[in-house]
């Protein structure tokens, strides 16, 4: 009975020690957004897309904590991050534009106790730019 009300009381702390994000937290996260989305990389040609590509599956490969679990032509895709972990996974999907051209596009997707919104938006923009560097 000690322990369920302590951990009940441990919740309750936690609960109220979360505090919704600040106006210029909101801020900060939308420019990072935008910056994001701003930055997709693109490619077009078969040795533009194939150099891009190769960049995108490396960065994956050094700065994702899960595991690859598919890479193909279109697709690159860790494991997931478990629910109940720090861990961030990605996926990379090459969609066409038309015109022979395509953009690369990348998610991230993290586990209860990962890096919040700002943190995720920083390695997508990283991911950005490392793979449309020349």
């Amino acid at each position: 009975m000690k322990l369920s009300i302590l951990s009940a009381a441990l919740a309750l702390g936690l609960v109220a020690c979360a505090s919704p994000p600040t106006p210029a937290e909101k801020a900060a996260v939308n420019a990072k957004r935008t910056e994001a989305a701003r930055t997709i990389p693109t490619c077009s040609g078969e040795k533009d897309c194939a150099a891009k590509w190769e960049r995108a599956q490396l960065w994956v490969a050094k700065n994702s904590d899960m595991k690859l679990q598919i890479t193909t032509s279109v697709l690159i895709q860790t494991f997931s991050a478990p629910r109940e972990s720090d861990s961030v996974g990605f996926t990379v999907t090459k969609e066409p534009t038309g015109d022979g051209a395509y953009r690369i596009l990348a998610r991230a997707d993290a586990g209860t106790y990962g890096p919040g919104l700002s943190s995720l938006f920083d390695r997508l923009i990283a991911f950005n730019r490392a793979v449309a560097a020349n």
